[in-house]
């Protein structure tokens, strides 16, 4: 993984294939694991607020398999009914053959570690360095 701290205070994540379906996939298992109660608590985050990254998540993979990213996995739903609904995420994830980029702001980024952190069973531990660049 790499990031990019941008002159607006967002942070670009550029994952690798893999390390998206894994953020990804702690997301969707840490906020399943929850009760609605539990959300603020544990995840430092309002319960919306939550619910509506982990559906800006799911918003961004279907419209990108509907445009032909093949290594996603399939969705729980038809990508096309998801993508006609006419509702936008407000997390801003861009896909290619190689992965994809997230632009987050300071919670979104501290929600995404928080929930891999839960999901891995501990503390949030870098298993490679994050470069950086400014």
């Amino acid at each position: 993984m790499r990031s990019q701290l941008l002159h607006d205070g967002h942070l670009v994540l550029d994952l690798s294939c893999e390390e998206h379906n894994a953020v990804s996939g702690a997301v969707s298992a840490v906020m399943a694991a929850l009760e609605p109660c539990q959300i603020e608590e544990v995840l430092d985050l309002d319960v919306d607020a939550a619910y509506e990254i982990q559906y800006s998540i799911y918003l961004c993979e279907s419209a990108a398999r509907l445009t032909g990213v093949r290594w996603l996995p399939p969705g729980e739903f038809d990508d096309e009914i998801t993508v006609s609904m006419g509702i936008r995420p407000n997390l801003d994830i861009r896909f290619d053959a190689e992965g994809s980029a997230w632009r987050v702001d300071h919670a979104q980024l501290r929600f995404v570690e928080t929930c891999i952190a839960f999901h891995s069973g501990g503390s949030l531990v870098a298993t490679r360095p994050i470069s950086v660049v400014v």
